[in-house]
């Protein structure tokens, strides 16, 4: 069997983390890395045995390729894809799909232009634990849904990241970078959004790096740090959600959604390996439910092999466009919701992803857990 060959651009940490995922698949095969810093390409592709590094400007005009990994920092996110889309590649990308929403337009406008399949993280709403929440909500088991809560609140990654300086430039910030795991995971729950109000602010006009690569360095913060937001999802639904990157302590949970028979307690949507936990009516402790799918490890990437696997097979795959260009939507009119204290109503829309279904074996993906 022809083996489905991928590029990657961008050699940062993250991309360990999609090799390992995607080299238990043995009907795809990475065949070139690509970084502005030849060295990181050229240290992956040792590690890794890939046996080819090309410059960017080689890896989008490479025949042999079906599909490039973007693994790039968000701002360039956009540009990357376009030029995937232009070059006829097909691109899986990391969070956001871009950082405005105008790029995002420009983006699926030219995507569908050309008939380009785009695929987007996070993925991490294929996990067991989180699968299992969405049946548990389908099958009843907390009756009607009638709100929810998300939290993300941390002191933010000055402490522990290498380069946290990213983190706090346009584009990024707690709601962009750890918003689209949250929001993504609650629209494969709950639906799409209709409207948004929100608040945010700045506790810190510079941060102080403490980790130790780049210890003692100042960051500006050019980025709202401390978010609070109301979604209104299509179904009468609202959650509250804060994503906060100014937080020392705190004992919330990452999503609870409310029905009007008990509560489903949601695991970390930045991880694969947590639990569904539900109280029903009557009882007052948590019950911890086994997953429905083994997909309870790392396995970050697995969108991408979905996205594979459904492209072969004639079907759509669930970390698509239109969820992805949602996400980014609402994230962009809670920022400006914020600035402005006006509600805007959602004008995009997206299919609630399916999940799992009965009908793909995953014995076919040949994937390793």
């Amino acid at each position: 069997m022809e083996k489905y060959k991928i590029g990657i651009i961008g050699c940062g940490d993250i991309s360990d983390t999609y090799i390992n995922t995607i080299n238990k698949a043995d009907w795809v095969q990475i065949e070139c890395c690509s970084d502005i810093d030849f060295n990181k390409a050229k240290e992956k592709c040792n590690k890794y045995n890939i046996k080819n590094i090309v410059s960017p400007k080689e890896l989008f005009k490479r025949d042999s390729i079906d599909l490039i990994l973007n693994l790039t920092p968000p701002k360039f996110h956009a540009e990357i894809i376009m030029k995937c889309i232009n070059n006829g590649k097909k691109c899986y990308t990391e969070k956001p799909l871009a950082t405005n929403l105008e790029d995002g337009k420009k983006i699926i406008e030219l995507a569908q232009k050309k008939d380009i399949k785009i695929g987007a993280a996070p993925d991490t709403f294929v996990s067991s634990g989180i699968q299992t929440c969405r049946k548990l909500i389908d099958d009843g088991w907390i009756g009607n849904p009638i709100g929810g809560a998300a939290f993300m609140m941390n002191h933010g990654p000055e402490s522990r990241h290498p380069d946290p300086g990213k983190f706090y430039q346009n584009g990024a910030g707690p709601l962009f970078d750890m918003g689209p795991y949250y929001l993504t995971t609650l629209i494969f729950l709950l639906g799409p959004v209709l409207s948004v109000q929100a608040h945010s602010s700045k506790a810190f006009p510079k941060r102080k790096i403490t980790s130790s690569e780049k210890f003692g360095q100042k960051i500006d913060v050019e980025v709202p740090t401390h978010v609070v937001s109301i979604l209104e999802f299509k179904n009468n639904i609202s959650v509250n959600m804060v994503t906060s990157f100014d937080i020392w302590k705190t004992d919330v949970p990452d999503i609870e959604i409310y029905g009007t028979e008990g509560t489903i307690s949601v695991p970390n949507p930045d991880f694969f390996n947590g639990e569904a936990r539900l109280c029903r009516k009557g009882n007052t402790e948590w019950e911890k439910i086994t997953g429905i799918n083994n997909f309870n490890k790392e396995s970050r990437g697995i969108g991408l092999l979905e996205m594979i696997y459904s492209i072969k097979n004639n079907k759509n795959h669930m970390a698509n466009i239109e969820l992805s260009f949602h996400v980014l939507e609402v994230m962009e009119k809670i920022i400006i919701y914020s600035e402005e204290g006006k509600r805007y109503k959602i004008e995009s829309s997206c299919k609630k992803p399916d999940s799992l279904k009965k009908d793909i074996d995953l014995d076919d993906l040949n994937y390793n857990l």
